[in-house]
């Protein structure tokens, strides 16, 4: 791949995730490509109403005007919302020359955007978000070879990948606040870190569980692992996702026994997102998986006097899993997994798992709206 289509992808995802401008990316795509000019939309599939717009190296005085006027009669808008899109076009490609000359559409745009020949990419119709990217150049520039529009063609995969990224991790100001609620209520623990690794937030859950001391400690310094032959893979793992890598999730062995906690982390590509002291880079979710250590069902279970082992069956039992399953997850024989069955049916006074799972389920409620 040249060296300039490297430099337009690199530039596509620095603007997606708030680390460049859009501008810089659209320069380096026209550069790449051999084109003069951009016109991008990201439009609602459903509604078809226009989500986000940006004119580039055009004249954005026409922009109203193309949306008022001109878009209902404009061949190329008239590829985008067909049952089967085709991905790349090019005015050839569905439209002659000489129609072109008489085409009002074209007797339009052509003068008030020197403009001529265009290339285009658009999305899946099966996507939420329909992307329409089109490149334009002067007649003087002459059609597209073959190799311009093969570069295109890679280039529209990563710029449409790019702005997936942008509109479904993106958050603005208005939404920030929302986001920041819900971390804070989230059954799981979720700890948001800065650059530099320090906390800047820790949500209820994570606090409850670093309080337990069992896996994991919480400090002005960062997020740490409380058995020091796992802190090396817990720091690879928040590395990783500060240089913004996919990693796998981080099983945490508890000191005390009981299932593992679970631990992923992604980095943050909202560079308006801030807490306290600064913006957040990387997010860490935290799973507990043993069914004795979470609420609701499983502080139901303890209340009614099962055992840690008699807890996890009845909350996977209330999850619908069968004898078989659970015997298979807990390493136990079904023998042994019916036996358990036989105890939790008479200390919950119920015969039947419809009516455990229907008392679990009353009391569960009651101690989560407490």
């Amino acid at each position: 791949m040249p060296d300039h289509e490297h430099a337009a992808i690199r530039a596509f995802y620095e603007a997606a995730t708030g680390q460049g401008a859009w501008e810089a990316a659209f320069d380096h795509l026209l550069a790449a490509t051999g084109f003069d000019g951009a016109a991008y939309y990201a439009i609602d599939s459903g509604t078809r109403v226009p989500l986000e717009q940006r004119w580039h190296r055009l004249d954005t005085s026409f922009a109203e005007t193309y949306l008022r006027d001109y878009v209902d009669i404009d061949p190329r808008a008239a590829q985008v919302f067909v049952p089967n899109p085709t991905r790349i076009l090019y005015d050839y490609l569905h439209t002659e020359e000489a129609a072109i000359d008489r085409d009002p559409f074209y007797a339009w745009f052509q003068p008030s955007q020197n403009m001529r020949y265009y290339v285009g990419g658009q999305s899946s119709a099966n996507e939420d978000i329909r992307l329409t990217l089109t490149l334009h150049r002067p007649r003087r520039r002459g059609h597209a070879d073959q190799a311009e529009l093969q570069s295109f063609a890679r280039l529209f995969d990563h710029f449409e990948h790019a702005v997936n990224l942008q509109h479904r991790l993106a958050l603005d100001a208005g939404r920030q606040a929302q986001t920041l609620a819900a971390i804070d209520t989230a059954a799981h623990g979720v700890v948001l870190l800065s650059h530099e690794l320090t906390v800047l937030s820790a949500n209820a859950a994570a606090r409850r569980i670093a309080a337990r001391g069992d896996a994991l400690s919480l400090s002005s310094h960062g997020l740490g692992a409380a058995d020091r032959d796992a802190a090396p893979a817990l720091r690879r793992l928040l590395a990783a996702a500060l240089r913004r890598e996919v990693t796998r999730p981080l099983e945490l062995q508890r000191r005390f026994g009981g299932l593992p906690y679970v631990l992923t982390a992604f980095p943050v590509v909202a560079p308006d997102l801030r807490v306290g002291a600064g913006p957040v880079a990387v997010a860490v979710r935290i799973l507990d998986t043993d069914p004795v250590q979470g609420g609701g069902l499983a502080a139901a279970a303890c209340m009614l006097g099962l055992s840690p082992q008699e807890t996890r069956v009845a909350v996977r039992l209330a999850d619908g899993a069968d004898a078989m399953e659970i015997a298979a997850e807990l390493g136990l024989r079904p023998a042994t997994v019916r036996t358990y069955l036989a105890a939790i049916y008479r200390k919950t006074g119920t015969s039947r798992q419809g009516e455990l799972v229907a008392r679990l389920a009353r009391l569960g409620g009651f101690l989560d709206a407490g």
